[in-house]
């Protein structure tokens, strides 16, 4: 279960790549280290990002719809109904 309810194996695998690629920076970029980047793990990171925007805007309260490309990864949401 995530806060978008039940979600297939292979999201929440790709939320695990998220959420240590971003506790890596958070980490070790205070202390000066330079973290090394694997592009393989860019599109990923960036394509689950953008997913979660929008779901995220609802839940603050934002009814906005969002429809945009970002790096070549299209973000949409439309307006609830």
């Amino acid at each position: 279960m995530s806060f978008a309810g039940t979600v297939p194996w292979w999201l929440g695998l790709l939320h695990v790549l998220f959420d240590s690629w971003v506790h890596e920076r958070d980490a070790l970029l205070p202390l000066g280290r330079v973290v090394a980047v694997a592009r393989d793990e860019l599109d990923p990171v960036l394509a689950y990002l953008l997913a979660i925007v929008p779901h995220v805007s609802r839940r603050l309260g934002s009814d906005e719809p969002v429809d945009a490309v970002v790096c070549g990864f299209r973000v949409r949401r439309t307006r609830a109904r």
